[in-house]
């Protein structure tokens, strides 16, 4: 598992880029309309990930979140910029 702040991802940097074989769950949330930011988790697909849906009133964040299932006990986890 990566948890990465300051990606500098864009729409134009694809998932498949990241991660051509396929092996990630990639969980991101790329700064709009300006350079630099964004967060990104990349985790190994073993894992089992469910990735949190964060409210529109929290649009301006830049988070992601998602809930590892597979261990106990069960772990939520954020990454925050």
């Amino acid at each position: 598992m990566v948890l990465i702040t300051e990606t500098w991802l864009s729409s134009y940097i694809t998932d498949s880029i990241l991660d051509p074989r396929g092996e990630f769950n990639i969980v991101r949330k790329d700064r709009q309309n300006c350079r630099g930011g964004g967060v990104c988790a990349i985790v190994r697909k073993c894992l089992s990930i469910i990735p949190l849906c964060i409210l529109d009133m929290y649009q301006e964040l830049e988070v992601v979140g998602f809930d590892l299932i597979n261990v106990t006990p069960s772990v939520r986890v954020f990454v925050i910029y």
